[in-house]
């Protein structure tokens, strides 16, 4: 009952958390041995594929990830908490006792495995918005002369009709599409940007009005993550 070994660094337990916005530095915590105390490693899926760190002999599988989902209705992007895949399930069951025994738990009902997980996870392509991946094909050389419904047919699981029109709808309310799926000389820029289309264009207009500076730090703000989230690097 000594609230004090249970602590981040008590005398028992070494507890370290693992997700994308720790410095390398705070990442590789997790490979050190800690010779008499027990390593709990609170984790985001980074670990379920990323990161093999041999020393694990027990996961604790929650069942459930946060993904980004567009909703087309809204126009909107958001990252929701979803149940992962049984392919999921099995990569994080390999996670434990990579070089000895190990033991996986998971959180949910065999019920739940057997009759609602998906047996793969959602591709990627059928979850975010295709602005971008339009202007990308329309500049390809290869693909010249190519709709864009042609093109993305040839995908191994190719996105709805219903989100590629929507997603041209979008790019021709911005004025990167004209006259169906043509190119415009905005749409040349925004394809060279590694940035959402309407935050690209927000950058070409505060450079064509000169006000440059401003305008970066309000896209900084609205494409990355929380600084008040985000450490600081140690240095």
């Amino acid at each position: 009952n000594d609230s004090r070994n249970f602590g981040p660094r008590s005398g028992r337990f070494i507890v370290i958390p693992l997700h994308s916005t720790l410095s390398s530095e705070d990442q590789s915590m997790i490979f050190k041995k800690f010779n008499g105390k027990r390593k709990i490693i609170l984790s985001t899926n980074i670990a379920e594929t990323s990161v093999t760190i041999d020393d694990v002999v027990l996961v604790i599988d929650c069942g459930q990830h946060k993904e980004k989902h567009f909703d087309n209705n809204r126009n909107m992007e958001s990252l929701e908490t979803v149940w992962i895949s049984k392919a999921n399930v099995g990569q994080r069951k390999g996670r434990a006792g990579r070089v000895m025994p190990g033991i996986s738990f998971h959180l949910f009902t065999q019920h739940r495995y057997e009759n609602h997980l998906l047996a793969q996870p959602i591709p990627e392509i059928h979850r975010i918005p295709l602005e971008q991946l339009l202007l990308r094909i329309k500049m390809l050389n290869n693909f010249k002369g190519h709709k864009i419904q042609e093109v993305l047919s040839g995908c191994i699981e190719p996105p709805s009709l219903e989100s590629i029109d929507g997603a041209k709808r979008r790019l021709q309310n911005l004025g990167a599409f004209e006259n169906g799926e043509h190119l415009t000389p905005l749409g040349s820029h925004l394809a060279l940007l590694p940035v959402d289309v309407r935050i690209g264009k927000l950058m070409l207009f505060g450079a064509i009005f000169q006000c440059l500076d401003s305008v970066l730090t309000i896209c900084a703000s609205l494409s990355h993550k929380s600084p008040f989230v985000s450490p600081f690097t140690k240095r």
